[in-house]
């Protein structure tokens, strides 16, 4: 299965759902916690900035994992003409395949 593809967006209007979502033409794809709602804590401030830092996370990993993907196809390349071995393979294609919960050794 694919993940939803991009852009994904942040809608803390409260329009139509309570809390922060994540939205992709419309549709929610993540419900997010919103800490920190009430005002005069410390805690509450760091809580919604970690929110924040969380949302951003979230509405950067199509980027990330396009990203990873394209590192691994670079690499294949310089090695298939170089005939040169990396580590670097292996790990992007562990990472990738963690994101996609696929087997590394079926590719499924």
């Amino acid at each position: 299965m694919e993940h939803t593809p991009e852009p994904w967006e942040l809608d803390r209007s409260g329009k139509y759902f309570s809390k922060p979502v994540i939205r992709h033409n419309g549709r929610v794809i993540a419900i997010l916690p919103d800490n920190g709602v009430a005002i005069g804590e410390p805690w509450q401030s760091r809580a919604r900035e970690e929110d924040a830092a969380n949302a951003v996370l979230l509405l950067k990993a199509p980027k990330l994992l396009k990203g990873l993907t394209n590192l691994l196809a670079a690499d294949l390349a310089l090695r298939s003409q170089y005939g040169l071995q990396s580590a670097i393979a292996n790990n992007v294609r562990q990472l990738i395949a963690e994101v996609e919960a696929k087997d590394v050794a079926t590719g499924q």
